[in-house]
């Protein structure tokens, strides 16, 4: 499976006898997590962000990538917006699983900015539904804003984020010393 974004808590918790996830990144610096991603046996290949390439090469890219690694029969796309550009490339490429997953409510202001950029990304988020054969969110709001109301209501699988619960569990030694603190 390639992972276009990284989902930490996911990724520590998965048997990775049956599941492997690599990443596709669109940065070219060490990221934040990579250490671990090669620790737990994932591959990470980086390309370069749009705003470096333009458009037209930057599909080029992404499909070379897709043709040049058979091996993957998944694509999960967290970036929202851009799973509007990925996915479709995908499904040229005979991908047969290919996952958009919402995070947001609303655009972002990083990235491609103004209202050029703004436009790009609600264009993006025509091509998805198209393109993807599932649709993930985190929430019904995220749902609903990336693949309309009627998709939120009847299409979307909401997968809520993951948070490690054992690091809130009740100990009542710290909860003696932030009674004191406070």
């Amino acid at each position: 499976m390639i992972v276009i974004k990284y989902n930490s808590i996911f990724y520590r918790k998965i048997d990775r006898n049956k599941v492997q996830f690599d990443f596709l990144v669109t940065r070219e610096e060490k990221g934040l997590y990579d250490d671990e991603i090669y620790s737990l046996g994932g591959k990470i290949y980086n390309i370069p962000h749009i705003s470096k390439v333009g458009h037209f090469k930057y599909k080029r890219i992404v499909k070379d990538f897709f043709i040049s690694h058979p091996e993957y029969s998944i694509v999960h796309c967290h970036m929202n917006t851009w799973s509007g550009l990925f996915l479709p490339i995908a499904k040229h490429c005979n991908i047969p699983v290919r996952i958009a997953h919402s995070h947001n409510t609303k655009n972002s202001s990083k990235g491609l900015g103004g209202y050029l950029g703004m436009l790009y990304k609600n264009y993006n988020k025509l091509f998805i539904k198209g393109a993807a054969t599932h649709l993930f969110a985190c929430g019904y709001d995220a749902g609903k804003w990336l693949y309309g109301e009627n998709a939120a209501d009847t299409e979307v699988t909401i997968i809520n984020n993951g948070i490690d619960t054992c690091k809130f569990k009740y100990n009542q030694e710290i909860a003696k010393r932030v009674r004191k603190d406070l």
